[in-house]
């Protein structure tokens, strides 16, 4: 017979004490020994643990010492692989992306002239997940890609099985659309205090202004706009550059307004 010592395991409710470590008998040159038990098989239950030692009565030793114990866990990995934001800058781009999270699509339209063989996206997705581009690793702000076609950005999420495709396309304005934009005319323009804005709605079609930051954020929103010229106020707008855009029956292409 010989001292040993073990570690063991009870459910709450039980009187069983499982044990889940072999027997130690030494350590080896009275060093510490660092052990490790898999606990997964008790996940949602209470328990106790409990460091058994035996000793015999035929020698004298100093016991068994143990120091700094520690459970560790892993959180539930999320399964989220969303696109949340994306954006090449303003310019080139010409106002905020439109994300579809149905279709799992990104569309995003650059300004006429753009060169889209090697624009870089600076992009956002669901926490922990990454992205590749035809097995390409995906680093927001960094990596380009020719965005000629329509990409494939596969995203997969933190967990790393979860895996969705969203595919992302960038479009420049028709000639059609650069023509009504040149009769958008915002004066003065920089301002301080307010600043008029004249365009063509002959109609009195109903209108939405946008206002966004160069980083794509919205900032500003005026709906019901129904006649061809209008005021916009300086607000809570703070010094700076921003982007303009009207929707209606036609989107004017966005045009850049400065805060002094």
């Amino acid at each position: 017979s010989y001292d040993y010592g073990k570690v063991q395991i009870k459910v709450d409710g039980s009187t069983d004490w499982v044990d889940i470590s072999s027997s130690y008998t030494s350590t080896g040159s009275n060093i510490w020994t660092n052990t490790y038990f898999d606990l997964s098989g008790y996940a949602g239950q209470s328990v106790q643990i409990a460091f058994y030692f035996f000793a015999t009565p035929s020698s004298e030793s100093s016991g068994w010492y143990i120091d700094d114990v520690i459970i560790e866990f892993d959180t539930q990995l999320s399964k989220e692989n969303d696109f949340l934001t994306c954006s090449f800058g303003i310019p080139p781009q010409t106002g905020a992306a439109s994300i579809n999270e149905v279709n799992h699509t990104v569309d995003i339209e650059v300004e006429s002239g753009t060169d889209l063989t090697a624009l870089v996206a600076t992009f956002t997705l669901s926490n922990g997940a990454t992205a590749e581009v035809g097995g390409v690793a995906q680093t927001s702000g960094t990596t380009s890609n020719d965005f000629t076609n329509p990409v494939t950005y596969t995203v997969t999420a933190e967990d790393g099985t979860t895996v969705q495709d969203w595919v992302v396309t960038v479009t420049i304005p028709t000639g059609i659309d650069e023509y009504s934009l040149r009769k958008i005319n915002i004066y003065p323009n920089p301002f301080s205090v307010k600043t008029t804005i004249e365009f063509s709605n002959s109609s009195h079609s109903n209108y939405k202004l946008s206002v966004f930051s160069t980083s794509g954020k919205k900032v500003y929103e005026m709906d019901n706009i129904k006649s061809d010229k209008f005021v916009l106020n300086r607000g809570i707008l703070k010094t700076g550059i921003y982007i303009v855009e009207l929707r209606g029956d036609k989107v004017f292409e966005n045009k850049r307004i400065i805060i002094k």
